[in-house]
């Protein structure tokens, strides 16, 4: 499957925080995380009224409360969920 560069960079961002946060599953929400970073993402926000700021806080605050972490110690890396796997196969 092909995708471009800024869709590369945004799993790649979305893989490191669910690692980070020792999450088993990389979900749409990490990705929607990663793209966040991303300046278009960030320019399409809020031409549609949108507030990237308010929207990474909140799921900073979801990724962080509401995922499940793995155990202590567990150094494996997240596999992505359907839902990621989904979206990146429409996206292609």
């Amino acid at each position: 499957m092909k995708v471009s560069a800024d869709v590369e960079i945004a799993c790649s961002l979305a893989a490191r925080e669910a690692q980070r946060r020792r999450h088993e599953l990389m979900t749409v929400e990490h990705l929607l995380f990663g793209l966040l970073h991303d300046e278009d993402t960030q320019r399409v926000l809020k031409g549609s009224g949108g507030n990237p700021d308010q929207l990474r806080k909140k799921l900073d605050q979801y990724l962080e409360r509401d995922m499940p972490q793995a155990p202590e110690g567990q150094t494996a890396l997240p596999s992505p969920s359907r839902g990621f796997q989904r979206v990146l196969q429409r996206a292609a």
